[in-house]
């Protein structure tokens, strides 16, 4: 059977929900962004670190774990251009996960 990636037609019902997590996950950072003045360019690697914050929350991790998690993609996203605002912004108002404790 073809999939049909518009519709969703032969999709499981655990993969159509990881596509509604998805878009809805890109669609808040995005929101962020633009109310940050993020650059559009730079939007696609925001919403990557949005889907690994997701997935940290999906671990269901204790909150310090989930936080030093967070904090490693956090550098590294850092290192490669990203801000630091608007990581924090994003790791804090849409994921609640807070900064690690040291």
């Amino acid at each position: 059977m073809k999939l049909d990636l518009v519709t969703g037609r032969g999709m499981s019902e655990r993969q159509l929900e990881a596509r509604k997590r998805m878009r809805d996950v890109r669609t808040m950072v995005k929101a962020l962004c633009c109310r940050e003045g993020a650059l559009v360019t730079l939007m696609p690697f925001y919403m990557a670190f949005g889907m690994q914050l997701d997935k940290i929350k999906r671990q269901e991790l204790d909150l310090q774990s989930a936080a030093m998690e967070a904090e490693v993609y956090r550098a590294m996203w850092v290192a490669r251009g990203l801000s630091t605002r608007i990581l924090e912004a994003i790791r804090t108002e849409l994921f609640d996960i807070p900064s690690p404790v040291p």
